[in-house]
């Protein structure tokens, strides 16, 4: 199934912010704990910013995502504590299985 079109993620647009923030209950995608402090919350890639745009467009494939998703689409972004953001910095934090249920998870948000 082909996703809506993909909106880019802007890091200083805070109603894109708010919107990622709100639509994942206002909790942090690693701990599932409530993000109390809005203007502490950091903003991570669900597949990393540094993913080469070959690995990219295999996963553009198998996760059946929109032809126009990047790396900054907004159904790869999630909302996080700023420890676990900085904590893994540009690794591949989720399994296969996990990182295709974020996606999942934020596309239905959208």
């Amino acid at each position: 199934m082909q996703s809506k079109k993909s909106i880019a993620f802007k890091h200083n647009d805070p109603l894109l912010k708010y919107a990622i923030y709100k639509a994942h209950n206002y909790r942090c995608a690693y701990t599932g704990k409530f993000l109390y402090d809005y203007s502490s919350i950091n903003f991570d890639h669900i597949i990393p910013q540094d993913t080469t745009s070959e690995i990219l467009q295999e996963k553009i494939k198998k996760y059946h995502l929109s032809k126009d998703f990047t790396i900054d689409s907004l159904e790869n972004i999630l909302p996080t504590k700023p420890y676990h953001n900085n904590n893994q910095k540009n690794r591949f934090p989720f399994s296969e299985s996990t990182e295709r249920f974020f996606i999942e998870l934020a596309q239905r948000k959208k």
